[in-house]
């Protein structure tokens, strides 16, 4: 217990110091919005959506998989993150490669057979716990920022920015996907930094080993990702850039986070049974 304590005493602090605003609601350092214009922008997005028809109900099976994942990944460490959710509506894109994003208003968006192109629970979960870390760690906020700097000042302020018209533009809603880590157009695509990428892994890592996911799936997803076209996750790849050298250094710091998984799994009972 005091180990998984610890853990969830850690990733909050760790949150804390990258200056989170999705947890405090707060504006700080490059991220422009708070959570209540975050959650604003990201609603006018989510009805574009619908208005393009771009997502579908999806496959029951693969669904529910998802949706599996996200309560695990979630419910088992909520005291660590204040107000986070442990229910999400999920969307399924309408295409198979590796796909996913995390809306504000409350929307998980996974491609429509991403459980079935990885195969491989923990690795589904992999994705699914980055996709949140990026999401907490107020990244999706960060790019947003930057894309939206120039066309809200020409507005004259937020408040006379009008989202709905600027997503409208095929390119602009590109952008705006993009931002928030789904890939409509990998034309348009602009990777995260390797920062982030070490930030949103560490925390996403952290999460899987406390809810009973083997958290060195992370090396088998990434080997798959960068090797195997048949996974189609060529445009996640090179959204979310995953060098050789910087898996090896993952490797190496992975003992410790193994062995909160392999305690979570028989001191706790959490082994997850997410594929139907």
């Amino acid at each position: 217990m005091k180990s998984l304590k610890f853990l969830a005493v850690s990733i909050l602090a760790g949150l804390a110091v990258a200056g989170c605003n999705s947890i405090s609601g707060h504006r700080g350092g490059s991220r422009g919005f708070d959570y209540a214009e975050m959650s604003s922008l990201t609603g006018a997005y989510h009805k574009e959506l619908n208005t393009l028809n771009i997502t579908v109900k999806g496959d029951k099976s693969q669904r529910r998989a998802v949706e599996c994942h996200i309560r695990n990944l979630t419910r088992s460490i909520n005291s660590a993150f204040a107000g986070l959710r442990s229910e999400w509506r999920t969307e399924m894109l309408r295409e198979c490669s590796v796909n996913a994003a995390l809306i504000n208003d409350g929307t998980f968006i996974v491609s429509n057979c991403l459980p079935a192109a990885i195969g491989n629970q923990d690795e589904t979960a992999y994705v699914i716990a980055h996709v949140m870390a990026h999401s907490l760690l107020e990244h999706d906020n960060e790019r947003a920022t930057r894309i939206l700097k120039e066309p809200i000042s020409a507005a004259g302020g937020l408040s006379d920015f009008k989202t709905s018209v600027y997503l409208r533009s095929p390119d602009n809603f590109a952008r705006f996907s993009n931002a928030l880590g789904l890939i409509i157009d990998p034309a348009h695509n602009e990777p995260y930094t390797e920062a982030q990428e070490r930030d949103a892994d560490a925390i996403a890592l952290k999460i899987m080993a406390t809810s009973g996911y083997n958290p060195s799936a992370i090396l088998v997803f990434w080997h798959n990702a960068n090797r195997n076209p048949d996974m189609r996750a060529e445009a996640f790849a090179r959204l979310h850039p995953h060098s050789d050298s910087y898996l090896k250094e993952i490797s190496a710091g992975l003992e410790g986070l193994v062995q909160v998984y392999r305690t979570s799994r028989k001191d706790y009972g959490r082994v997850p049974q997410c594929q139907f």
